[in-house]
């Protein structure tokens, strides 16, 4: 199992724009794509609460702890049929990382709360900071990298964005 640390910073960003649903988005927040993807995370305890807002109505988009593709814990935010779906991932590579259960893991991220509206696919989701699952990083509150990436259509390797890395 692979550890990686996680930051607790306080980032103070304008809000953009407005949605209708009114989520309990967690304390933390990173601008990920300018205007058009939103990371924000909280740590409680033993437990990490992550938000994605993506600035469209249609599409997916992937945060990964880890400094590139390969090695990557993945989270995708997919809107699939009219319903937000979320599913824990593992990259070994370039290419679409496949699930945890196919690997033989669980999926260890549980989805708190979704909505479409305002123009915004936006999500919030939990997960322990350590599930024991293999496909899984250990998460600290210590600084860590992470990469995103975000599309249009069904989740797949083509996308909008080349995934970045960010330190955080």
């Amino acid at each position: 199992m692979t550890t990686i640390s996680f930051a607790l910073q306080v980032l103070v960003c304008v809000s953009l724009i407005g949605s209708s649903l009114e989520l309990t988005y967690p304390k933390n927040k990173y601008v990920l794509v300018n205007n058009t993807l939103e990371l924000y995370w909280e740590i409680v305890d033993q437990n990490i609460t992550f938000a994605l807002k993506l600035n469209s109505t249609k599409g997916w988009a992937g945060v990964g702890i880890g400094s590139s593709m390969t090695g990557a814990d993945i989270i995708t935010m997919e809107l699939i049929n009219g319903q937000i779906i979320i599913n824990d991932r593992y990259s070994s590579g370039r290419g679409l990382p496949p699930l945890d259960t196919s690997r033989g893991g669980s999926n260890s991220v549980t989805l708190l709360e979704s909505d479409i509206t305002g123009g915004f696919i936006q999500a919030r989701f939990t997960r322990n900071l350590n599930t024991t699952d293999a496909s899984d990083v250990v998460i600290t509150q210590a600084p860590t990298n992470f990469i995103y990436a975000y599309g249009l259509g069904a989740v797949s390797y083509t996308h909008l964005t080349l995934p970045t890395i960010y330190s955080v």
